[in-house]
């Protein structure tokens, strides 16, 4: 039996008080690199290099595959619902203004950026909570077109993405945004603001819907380690985040997000962009129609094969998804499965797979007439919906590196999205990112099958094309009617897609038109699908770019699907895989005819659509009711039909190719063709690869590149039926049907670059002359170290009669190496392996060829540290011994201390400055110091940016900004950034705000001053601060979070008066949610002089904040005139329960955890072990709540010889006291104090009183 015990619980709880504090946003610039000193003899130089801050080098990509997209939509609004409020949106692009020039117009998802002509005053407030690394995201503009590098030197500064035009997205810092303006470019710096970062659709779905809806959202984060806050976000608000992709240059979350977490998520500077995430789905419209099983023709089939190309293939699986027992016309095609479904599923039960699989790959094992376009090609197959049809919750990027990895260099995509019509979304980007990445890629999406006739007029309505299929980088391919006048789906008309739940086709002449044929019988194969998509793009780009026939298709069935070997099936998805089993045909073409090593996607994509035929005017006529325009390209059938034998050759037409194209902004492309014979046609296709463009702009291409052809009466044709330059397309062509006998002159321009990188590939079909054929001359520029290694690489096409010079090879080259740029050396030129000018000779730079022949020039580069020891233990750079020797030198020559040529320089100061100890002329110079003054009187507020023209003839290794103050003996040195181009920046601080003189000046060393420990010296300058109106200052600069619990916190800020005029100033403060949780301000108003300051408080209590997050601002106005506003976002934290005072954390080590504080409440009043003692006793005893052995209890006595021998459990940290009382009513008295560290079992024997018959005890913890 167990003894009864009362347990005593006492007043004097200890209350554990977590102090806060408040840290200023603030970046402290990196100082130059601390090097340890060497002295000229010693065996190795000082090392130099530049902090590097450029963005997007990291190109690999990390991601977290879960189970499928229905856990996402599982907890989301249903389908239907979404489905009623997106019919009730209408995307609209952002006009631009025509009272500005486009290069001065930065078209953002809703609203214009008009860049003024000069500079205008920053405003660097920012009402965003700043990512850990003290940034938030911010537009710069600029004067004209800059590359993406161009803030590489500028510390606490990280460039996102450009925005068309002129503008690029940022992440800076405090000072990275004062760095910014060190920019001689830089116009404007503003806010990338909260509603910036939400696309229209998102902002329609948040005021439908109520703030505990969830919807699937794509969360872009400004940089891979943002993403751990943004899921904190998510999931803080209920939302439930499945997918993270994480890479430097595309970083986000895929999550069911509550409508109440938009607002935080807007409001936090880690988020770039929020976007609606589309389900994906398989465009097959068979779905729709009663299935039919028919023998068929087979498809029109050319020498070409595909053979030795790898197509992937990314759909529902392959028939049983065993290759052993797969269709027998795959049996030999697919060589690899890949399932990306959480159940393996790697089976066709839907039928779609297979289907496409056969029309790109299949070999007619079974009937030859049904083959494939691609029969010799092999394929990657890869299951992205499992065996209930649910879609994978894949990344584009990760599925697309798989096949690549296998060597499939064509993908084909029958599938998409079931919203976002027209629009750039997360999907399209990052197809495009990866072919930018691989531009040897070039993956095939299926147009969609959304198309309708919406207002009945019988004419099939624009913009129906859904992403990926809006990428730059892909083909998107719509459907032809197939011709076919019997068999198949031949007897039906598109009224059959009707119903009474909707009726896409209602109208004449579609409605009575058959599905595969054309409806005047001229020409069967001459019109379109009317389910095919139709463009163009939100921004106006061409639409889809080809098609290939997509009605009554006859492929392999899958067995899981029917007990036929093949079926007929219509949809863009049935015109994908023929499409690109063409794009491998032409593939295999330029591989083994063209002996193209390995040619490109914009070639593959141009060649393509050179050979392409127009379908116009389509199967209705000319009359109102037009299918397709004359004008091509056009928005219904791209650039028309495919042709392949077009593309190759045909009579009277010769096909000249040109790959991977050199285009910069200084060097146009420009090359002659000469017609011998007038009469016959002319096809021209420019195609390149485009940077991926920043969600949340308007204007998606930005590299622009810009094709014309000059005609031999001098008239100028621009591509794409256009009348000027076209600014929307990646895919340029100029087609003449009929080219006049003569020469004409083509040019390729560079209109916009920001991204020089850029892939580029001409076509040239005609009847050219074949003398006036030009050669090809390749210029690289590689590591000598490792000629695997090449930093840049061009190929010009040149006449054949010309002469070429090349463009002098740089000094130095600045090449990324983890966090910093390295230089690298010029050591001299190879043509075609045999070094120039000859093997004797110093190095020519640049050089000359002879061009009858094609020829590869490369320019060699050594690391600058990279050298050898010679006598006397001394180093020599190899690219200085290689320019000048060859490599090969006597010791006499190498000697420091000797003077070869007698210029009365050292052979080590010839060295280090890169002259040429051989030649007297060529002697060592100092560094040229230019400096940009400031007014001798300025008004404006320092920091004033200093800016400093500095040349060399080789490396500018430091440059300095110095300064003092009037009658200062010292010199204070700011370090001055690289700006490129010889322009170095820095800003001038001065302690003194007040009207003091300052005198300034820049010091530079080059690399041999460098060594010496040297430096040039510009002009002195002076320079008054005259500061006419009062100067505040509120710090700190900014405000984090404060996380509190109950406690008080004193929140203090000082107001200063750095200079000028009386500074009168007033405070407020607001508080979100309102109530007694803060004090009001204490000084609120009051007059500062000069270099006067107050010190402002306020306190929070909260004890009294009963909710988690809550805001307080503080808003100072005075007569400067301005305001100064600063946003304190407060977490409140609950640590003990509010009954019983029982610490939370104690809860948690049992695994007593609740999301809502509330619970914890009735947590503690219950007894989870059933031991007979609530929670709150157990840790008032120190016991586990959990377990129903550990409880504090008297166990068991014993009476020996008028003595009580007593055992009892407990815990160790709590004072426990042994009373006892000869009668229940009567006095207790204490027998023992056990103080801890107690044992879990104790045991004690204690004196019976024989005059007392009854003896009682217990246990108290006080």
């Amino acid at each position: 039996m167990r003894f009864k015990h009362r347990l005593y619980l006492l007043a004097g709880l200890l209350i554990l008080i977590v102090l806060a504090s408040l840290t200023a946003l603030h970046v402290l610039c990196p100082e130059s690199q601390t090097i340890s000193a060497i002295k000229l003899d010693a065996a190795s130089p000082r090392p130099v290099k530049k902090p590097l801050n450029s963005s997007f080098r990291q190109k690999s990509t990390t991601q977290r595959i879960y189970p499928n997209d229905g856990a996402v939509r599982e907890s989301c609004i249903s389908t239907g619902r979404l489905e009623q409020i997106r019919k009730s949106y209408r995307h609209k692009n952002i006009a631009f203004d025509k009272n500005y020039p486009i290069k001065r117009q930065v078209p953002l998802a809703k609203r214009l950026i008009i860049i003024p002509e000069k500079r205008t005053e920053a405003d660097f407030k920012s009402s965003q909570i700043p990512t850990k690394r003290n940034t938030t995201p911010w537009i710069v503009t600029t004067k004209s077109d800059l590359q993406f590098d161009w803030a590489k030197s500028l510390p606490g500064v990280r460039i996102y993405g450009y925005l068309p035009h002129r503008a690029w997205l940022i992440e800076a810092t405090y000072e990275g945004l004062k760095n910014t303006l060190l920019h001689p470019e830089v116009i404007t710096v503003e806010e990338w603001k909260p509603n910036d970062k939400t696309h229209p659709f998102v902002d329609l779905l948040s005021e439908k819907l109520s703030p505990n809806d969830s919807v699937a959202l794509n969360i872009h984060a400004i940089h891979p380690d943002d993403l751990k806050d943004i899921n904190a976000i998510i999931e803080k608000n209920g939302g439930n985040p499945i997918n993270h992709i994480a890479a430097e240059d595309a970083s986000y979350i895929h999550a069911a997000t509550p409508i109440k977490a938009l607002q935080e998520l807007a409001n936090h500077g880690a988020v770039q962009w929020i976007e609606e995430a589309p389900a994906r789905k398989l465009f097959n419209n068979i779905s729709k129609l009663d299935n039919a099983l028919y023998s068929s023709t087979p498809n029109e089939t050319l020498g070409l094969t595909g053979k030795g190309q790898i197509i992937g293939h990314a759909d529902s699986g392959i028939d049983t998804g065993n290759l052993s027992t797969i269709h027998s016309d795959l049996t030999n095609r697919i060589v690899k499965l890949t399932s990306y479904t959480s159940d393996g599923n790697l089976a066709d039960y839907s039928g779609h797979g297979t289907h496409t699989a056969g029309s790109a790959v299949g070999d007619g094992t079974i009937t030859a007439a049904n083959r494939g376009t691609a029969p010799g090609a092999t394929m990657h197959s890869q299951c992205i919906v499992d065996a209930n049809d649910n879609f994978a919750n894949f990344g584009i990027y990760t599925l697309f590196n798989d096949s690549y990895l296998g060597n499939a260099k064509i993908h084909t995509d029958s599938w998409g999205s079931t919203g976002g019509f027209g629009q750039y979304l997360t999907d399209s980007r990052e197809v495009d990112r990866f072919v930018w990445n691989h531009p040897d890629f070039l993956p095939f999406f299926a147009a969609g099958n959304e198309a309708c006739d919406s207002d009945s007029n019988g004419i099939i309505d624009a913009n129906s094309i859904v992403p990926p299929a809006t990428a730059k980088n892909c083909v998107t391919i719509g459907a032809a009617e197939s011709g076919r006048t019997t068999g198949g789906y031949s007897k039906y008309k598109w009224e059959v897609f009707n119903s009474s739940e909707e009726s896409p086709y209602p109208a004449e002449p579609v409605l009575s038109d058959y599905l595969t044929r054309s409806a005047d019988k001229v020409d069967n194969q001459r019109g379109m699908a009317a389910f095919s998509a139709r463009g163009p793009t939100a921004d106006g780009r061409i639409k889809p770019d080809l098609v290939a026939p997509g009605c009554d298709i006859l492929s392999c069935a899958s067995s899981k699907k029917t007990s036929s070997r093949y079926v007929y099936n219509l949809g863009t998805s049935m015109a994908t895989p023929l499409a690109a089993g063409c794009g491998a045909q032409i593939r295999q073409y330029l591989c083994d005819f063209l002996n193209q090593q390995n040619p490109s996607a914009p070639l593959v994509k141009a060649m393509l659509i050179s050979g392409a035929l127009s379908l116009a005017p389509g199967q209705y006529g000319t009359n109102a009711f037009q299918e397709i325009p004359f004008s091509s390209p056009n928005n219904v059938e791209g650039w028309g039909l495919i042709k392949v034998g077009n593309s190759l050759s045909a009579t009277n037409r010769r096909v000249r190719v040109i790959d991977r194209l050199s285009i910069s902004k200084s060097t146009p492309f420009a090359t002659e063709i000469k017609i011998q014979n007038g009469g016959n046609p002319l096809s021209i296709a420019l195609s390149w690869t485009d940077y991926p463009a920043t969600l949340g702009s308007s204007a998606i291409l930005l590299n622009d590149l810009d094709l014309s052809l000059t005609c031999p009466d001098g008239k100028i044709i621009y591509p794409n039926s256009l009348t000027g330059p076209d600014r929307k397309n990646t895919t340029e062509t100029i087609k003449l049907t009929s080219a006049n006998a003569g020469t004409y002159t083509l040019n390729i321009t560079a209109h916009s670059l920001p991204y020089p990188q850029t892939c580029a590939a001409l076509v040239i079909a005609g009847d050219a002359n074949e003398d006036t054929i030009s050669s090809d001359l390749t210029v690289k520029y590689v590591d000598a170290t490792n000629t695997n290694i090449t930093f840049y690489s061009s190929t010009k096409t040149i006449d054949k009669t010309q002469t070429e010079t090349t463009d002098k090879a740089p000094a130095v080259l600045w090449i990324p190496e983890g966090d910093y740029l390295e230089p690298y050396v010029f050591a001299g030129w190879e043509l075609d392996g045999v070094r120039q000018p000859d093997a004797a000779a110093t190095a020519h730079n640049p050089i000359t060829i002879n061009m009858e022949n094609p020829h590869t020039a490369i320019a060699k580069y050594y690391p600058l540290s990279y050298g050898q020891y010679f006598y006397n233990n001394q180093f020599v750079y190899a690219w200085w011994l290689e320019r000048i020797f060859n490599g090969n030198a006597t010791t006499s020559q190498l000697y420091w201390t000797n003077d070869n040529d007698g210029d009365g320089h050292y052979n080590a100061f010839e060295m280090f400055d890169n002259t040429d100890p051989n030649d007297p002329t060529d002697i060592p110079q100092k560094p040229s110091i230019q400096v940009d003054a400031l007014p001798t009187f300025i008004e404006e507020r320092p920091p004033w940016a200093v800016l400093a023209k500095v040349t060399d003839n080789f490396i500018t290794s430091e440059v300095y900004l110095q300064w003092k103050h009037k009658g200062d003996s010292d010199w204070t040195r700011t370090p001055m950034y690289d700006l490129g181009d010889d322009l170095w920046g820095a800003y001038l601080a001065p302690t003194n705000y007040g009207a003091s003189k300052i005198d300034y000046c820049v010091v530079a060393s080059d690399y041999l001053q460098y060594q010496l420990y040297q430096e040039t010296t510009s002009t002195v300058y002076s320079v008054i601060g005259d500061y006419p109106e009062p100067w505040p200052k509120l710090s700190p600069e900014s405000l984090h979070e404060l996380t509190i619990e109950d406690e008080t916190a004193d929140i203090e800020l000082i107001l200063q008066n750095l200079a000028g005029a009386d500074l009168t100033w007033t405070a407020s403060l607001t508080a979100t949610p309102e109530g007694d949780w803060i004090s009001a301000l204490s000084p609120d108003s009051g007059n500062l002089v000069a270099k006067q300051s107050t010190k402002i408080k306020f306190t929070i209590d909260g004890s009294k904040l009963q909710q988690t997050n809550a805001t307080a601002t503080l808003t100072i106005t005075h007569n400067e005139p301005g305001t100064e506003t600063r946003i304190l976002t407060i977490k409140h934290t609950q640590s003990k329960t509010k009954a019983r005072g029982i610490p939370i954390s104690w809860l948690n080590q049992y695994d007593i955890t609740y999301s809502n504080p509330q619970d914890y409440e009735a947590a503690v009043e219950k007894d989870h072990d059933n031991d007979g003692l609530a929670t709150w006793e157990e840790w008032h005893t120190d016991t586990d709540p959990t377990d129903p052995t550990s409880l504090l209890a008297l166990n068991t006595i014993k009476i020996d010889q008028n003595c009580a021998r007593l055992t009892w459990h407990g815990g160790t940290t709590a004072t426990q006291i042994l009373q006892y009382a000869t009668s229940l009513t009567g006095e207790w008295h204490n027998s023992l104090t056990n103080a801890p560290p107690t044992p879990i079992t104790n045991t004690v024997t204690l004196p019976l009183n024989p005059d007392k018959p009854c003896h009682f005890y217990r246990i108290l913890v006080p």
